[in-house]
């Protein structure tokens, strides 16, 4: 049994909006094509507007009109261009039988007749009949299809799952970062993304720590791009950096062309950017304890599907879990750096103690047992050694002291301090050889600084202490002290053997001695060291400077006292 149909067409509609998709649409004469399409872009333009047909498929409830008066036409018109569509294939019946699953619309079968043909009961009872076995065929299609990415995401997000299990597994191998990081882009290559690089904060850049791609070729060109002299298009970088910096990640689905002409100012660089050919892009901060510890890079080249919210969030736990390890391991390294330290202090200042601690107790030991039988010039000399590892020993305790009180002071007390009064009356005190000259000069009045008298105490005399130690007796040491930007500094000049350049910023670290000067006297190479420490707790600078003719010239500056910013 036939329905004897002009026009026939199947429409699919989404949350009961018309029209919706049509799937099919035929007319009997191949000629008339043309107007059945014109109908059906005439419904396109107005999917709201209200229709008899429309009306039907939204209500569920079938349309079954045998025949159609001209003077109706316009019921099933939604807007004057569909009335002339009607109008022109001349419709004379039409049945509209809703396709509906479990009371909801999935579309309409729709059926028309021409040239006052017309529909019988018959004709409409079969229609029914396709309706709702057509009906049951879309239904059971659409249940598959949902089991199909049912399945599919399933699989999708054990695989997400497994990969943040690995990821886990390869984090907390080792404690060494570089090898984890390694590792680490091995495994997310290719199972997450072509392309993964890491790199890490290595003071004001990035050093890049791995970087791993599905081809050795296409590692080689990365590694080429990378080493390219150019340099991005600054407000592209600007733009990147502060995202970056503030924990957000950059998410391109689609890597435009623009972009990547703008990556570099190197045409060779580009070239071989646009040879890898980048389809989608992420690329995630590693952030931990609030600070952004470097970036971890995913690309996706070639046809391989773009990225999309779900990679972007699977994404965002690896370099979670990514920080958090970088974090550790830094913490861990620089635990065994401080533990190495003290190893090296230890063995350092037991040594150094040794010396004059033997010194002293010998002489003692001897005075004691053999003082009758010495001549006065042997006691003198004797007495003269304790003395003087004596005051040695002080000296290493009190730069002890001085720099175990600055790391465990986490506030520092400032106050104002005017240095033109205070360090002319340290200058009495600070070298224990009574005959060397010091000659103090001064700018004049000078601003207030902000400082802990006991540490300026400290600076002075360890720094005037060094001059006169290194340098030759018959020559003068100069402490002068002017104005240095809103604040002030002081400066210590000798005419000793001095450090050469390469060595000035390094006199400065603990137990650091210059060759040149070791062998002039003795010392742990801590009072330096202690120095600045203590200026950087006032928030000053320190400076070592050879000096033209022979000698050095240490300093330190201080800012200002201003109470409102002193917040330490």
């Amino acid at each position: 049994m036939k329905i004897r149909s002009y026009v026939a067409a199947a429409v699919l509609v989404s949350d009961g909006q018309f029209p919706g998709q049509v799937i099919s649409a035929v007319h009997r004469d191949p000629e008339r094509r043309q107007a059945l399409l014109e109908l059906q872009e005439s419904l396109q333009a107005a999917p709201q507007k209200p229709g008899a047909i429309a009306q039907s498929i939204r209500s569920g409830t079938p349309l079954f009109l045998s025949e159609i008066p001209r003077e109706r036409i316009a019921e099933f018109a939604v807007s004057p261009r569909h009335e002339r569509a009607v109008q022109s294939l001349d419709l004379s019946a039409v049945i509209c039988v809703p396709l509906l699953a479990r009371g909801n619309p999935l579309g309409g079968l729709i059926f028309a007749q021409e040239a006052r043909r017309t529909f019988d009961p018959a004709d409409f009872v079969l229609a029914t009949e396709l309706g709702r076995r057509a009906a049951l065929a879309i239904e059971n299609a659409l249940l598959l299809e949902q089991s199909f990415d049912r399945e599919g995401s399933a699989s999708r997000a054990n695989e997400a799952l497994q990969l943040i299990a690995d990821s886990g597994m390869v984090l907390s191998a080792t404690l060494d970062i570089d090898e984890t990081l390694a590792s680490l882009a091995q495994l997310v290559v290719p199972r997450f993304a072509d392309i993964c690089s890491i790199s890490l904060v290595d003071g004001d850049n990035l050093r890049r720590s791995a970087i791993e791609a599905v081809t050795p070729e296409l590692r080689e060109r990365m590694l080429k791009v990378s080493e390219g002299r150019g340099y991005a298009d600054p407000e592209l970088l600007g733009a990147a950096t502060q995202a970056i910096r503030s924990g957000r990640p950059i998410f391109l689905p689609q890597v435009p062309s623009e972009i990547v002409t703008r990556l570099s100012t190197d045409a060779a660089v580009v070239e071989r950017l646009r040879e890898i050919d980048p389809q989608s892009a992420i690329i995630m901060p590693l952030s931990a304890r609030d600070q952004t510890l470097g970036v971890m890079s995913f690309l996706r080249v070639g046809r391989r599907p773009p990225f999309d919210r779900e990679d972007l969030s699977l994404s965002s736990q690896i370099a979670r879990r990514t920080a958090i390890a970088a974090d550790n391991a830094m913490l861990y390294a620089e635990a065994r750096r401080a533990n190495d330290a003290k190893d090296e202090f230890l063995g350092m200042m037991s040594h150094e103690l040794r010396t004059p601690i033997t010194v002293i107790h010998g002489g003692a030991r001897v005075l004691r047992s053999r003082f009758d039988y010495l001549d006065l010039e042997t006691r003198r000399g004797l007495l003269f050694d304790i003395e003087r590892e004596s005051e040695r020993l002080s000296r290493m305790l009190e730069n002890l002291l001085a720099l175990a009180r600055a790391e465990l002071d986490r506030e520092v007390v400032l106050e104002p301090v005017l240095l033109q009064r205070l360090v002319p009356r340290l200058l009495d005190s600070a070298s224990s050889d009574a005959s060397r000259e010091v000659r103090f000069a001064s700018d004049g009045e000078l601003p207030s600084v902000a400082a802990e008298p006991g540490y300026i105490e400290h600076i002075v005399r360890n720094l005037v202490g060094n001059a006169v130690k290194y340098s030759p007796a018959d020559t003068a040491i100069d402490v002068i002290l002017q104005a240095c930007g809103d604040g002030a500094s002081v400066r210590v000049l000798d005419r000793g053997f001095g450090v050469s350049d390469e060595e000035a910023h390094r006199i400065f670290e603990r137990f650091y001695r210059s060759d040149r000067t070791s062998r002039l006297a003795s010392g742990a190479g801590l009072g330096l060291a202690v120095c600045k420490r203590l200026v950087e707790a006032m928030s000053g600078q320190i400076w070592a400077t050879p000096r033209e003719g022979g000698g050095l010239e240490v300093g330190f500056s201080l800012p200002p006292y201003n109470e409102e910013d002193l917040d330490l």
